[in-house]
């Protein structure tokens, strides 16, 4: 199991990289420790990989566009293929174990009937987005039981025994929940192509009209879209997301505070002071202070 702190995206994207993800057997699993990941949130990302997953301790929060559902302590959740999302926490002390795999290894190949009628129906429909289970349900159990496999020589075929069971209970779970906010097609797309471009390109004098321009469409309609799926603005986006490249800088370099307000786009250090006191409730010097401690 993989101990992580941090993400990786692909090349030009913001498709999460997932260490050790094989084609052969599409699956690993890892403890994300999100207090100590920089800023103790994970930005928005999506990857190609399913997930389940339960909270060992602390509080997460995960937001998808239109949603945003607290996860307490022994609740676990799933979370579907290319779904756009982010996770935070306020805690001091959240861990979650995880499940990442491509749902096909449950059916095998996407033309047999395994996958037709047991996988597609998942991985298509707009209520299996995110889902949320109980502390004390049948599938939590489950869930929780499946991290205690051993890794030996037959883990593969255990593994997979596993998620098929719980995929099973989850649809039936599921089919009896009512559905969650979804996001068009199209619209996911333009979405996830402004918020690469931004993550890309914050630390340049942009506008709301080169942010819809990435995407190919009219500020109206980027304007539209920030606030109908993230309840918020273009600009506020780009300025929370300086804002935590610059809460990563102060923890993991020792550039000063007038370097790491201009690298990351939020102009002179008195500018800078004032808006990261705003969003974090402190001054820069006294979070890097706080946050190497930890």
């Amino acid at each position: 199991m993989i101990h992580v702190r941090n993400i990786q995206f692909h090349p030009n994207s913001k498709e999460e990289l997932l260490p050790d993800f094989e084609n052969g057997f599409p699956y690993i699993s890892s403890v994300a420790d999100i207090s100590h990941y920089p800023g103790a949130f994970v930005p928005w990302h999506w990857h190609k990989a399913a997930e389940l997953f339960i909270v060992n301790s602390g509080t997460v929060t995960y937001f998808i566009p239109g949603k945003q559902i607290q996860f307490h302590e022994g609740e676990a959740g799933f979370l579907n293929s290319d779904i756009l999302h982010m996770t935070k926490t306020k805690d001091e002390n959240t861990t979650q174990m995880l499940h990442l795999f491509d749902p096909a290894i449950i059916a095998g190949s996407t033309t047999s009937i395994l996958y037709q009628k047991y996988v597609f129906p998942v991985v298509s429909n707009p209520a299996f987005e995110i889902l949320q289970f109980p502390k004390d349900s049948k599938i939590t159990q489950m869930i929780t039981e499946s991290f205690t496999i051993p890794e030996n020589d037959v883990f593969e075929i255990h593994i997979r025994n596993a998620l098929s069971e719980i995929w099973l209970e989850m649809r039936d779970y599921a089919q009896a929940s009512p559905q969650t906010v979804h996001i068009e097609a199209k619209t996911d797309i333009k979405l996830k192509e402004m918020i690469a471009w931004i993550y890309e390109n914050y630390a340049r004098n942009i506008s709301v009209t080169d942010i819809a321009q990435s995407a190919f469409i009219s500020e109206r309609e980027c304007y539209r879209i920030f606030k109908d799926y993230l309840h918020t603005t273009p600009n506020a986006f780009l300025t929370n997301y300086r804002l935590d490249v610059a809460a990563e800088m102060l923890v993991e370099t020792d550039k000063t505070i007038a370097s790491i307000g201009y690298e990351t786009g939020l102009g002179t250090s008195s500018h800078f002071i004032q808006l990261f006191r705003k969003a974090k409730g402190c001054t820069p010097a006294a979070y890097r202070t706080k946050r190497r401690r930890v």
